[in-house]
């Protein structure tokens, strides 16, 4: 009996990353060509000018961090809402030449997709105002509720956001912008300009890991080929729409033996 379709090679990049050693591929995959035709799933992305338009709409110091923390981490809603105030220290103890902190989100403090832990990249510019808000505001709000909360963001009443429920994103739909901006728009964003700067590190020599990978590893995906979509993504839009931030090139990308930095 035949099959219903036909099988085609695909030439991929051979991996270089860690464990590219072990393929033995020779960069031809074989895929069903009914999978070829699928329409692609598009992609919301931000542009730098939307990033800065959008977070210059919200007033609200919590709401703000919150927003930060989704575009510079791309975690996941029940990530953001159950993120842990333990989490956050004062970046004013670390060296002066650390631009990031490393967080490990781990399944017993937090809730995770399939309760996988891993590890993300917060700026120490945002790590430092995360702290300040800790101090001096949030505070305030968990008296409200009687009593100690393990979760950074609070609600009016002093107490957790419900983990499936993004009551403060719902908000962002009414600034009247001509782009809708939820929690995968922003999750989106940061695999994307994140992805499109270790590509021109990568191009430069100052970063010699695999981007792809990285990124994986950063958003907690399960499978390579989920992150590689927003290879596309990058191939439609417009580099001057993207941030490149140059900060990355910095110790703190060699991490799980993914990635490896020079100077230079």
């Amino acid at each position: 009996d035949q099959l219903p379709f036909e099988v085609d090679e695909i030439k991929v990049s051979k991996p270089t990353g860690f464990l590219g050693h072990t393929d033995s591929s020779q960069g031809i995959i074989h895929s069903p060509d009914v999978l070829l035709r699928r329409r692609r799933t598009i992609i919301k992305v931000l542009s730098k000018h939307q990033i800065a338009e959008f977070l210059g709409c919200i007033t609200n110091k919590k709401h703000k961090l919150f927003a930060r923390l989704a575009l510079g981490s791309g975690m996941r809603r029940v990530e953001l809402n159950t993120f842990p105030l333990k989490y956050v220290i004062n970046p004013a103890n670390l060296p002066k030449e650390k631009h990031w902190v490393r967080v490990y989100l781990d399944p017993r403090d937090m809730s995770t997709k399939g309760e996988q832990p891993r590890k993300i990249l917060i700026s120490r510019e945002l790590m430092a105002d995360l702290w300040f808000y800790a101090i001096h505001e949030r505070s305030v709000e968990e008296v409200r509720s009687g009593k100690k909360q393990s979760v950074f963001f609070l609600n009016q009443q002093g107490e957790p956001y419900d983990e499936d429920q993004s009551s403060i994103a719902e908000r962002w739909n009414k600034f009247g912008l001509p782009y809708r901006v939820n929690l995968h728009t922003l999750r989106h964003t940061y695999a994307t300009h994140t992805l499109y700067s270790l590509n021109r590190l990568k191009a430069t020599r100052k970063y010699h890991g695999d981007p792809l990978l990285f990124l994986m590893n950063r958003l907690g995906h399960a499978s390579l080929q989920t992150t590689m979509k927003y290879l596309h993504v990058l191939d439609d839009l417009d580099v001057e729409n993207l941030v490149f931030n140059h900060d990355l090139d910095l110790e703190e990308l060699s991490m799980d033996g993914e990635a490896m930095v020079v100077d230079g």
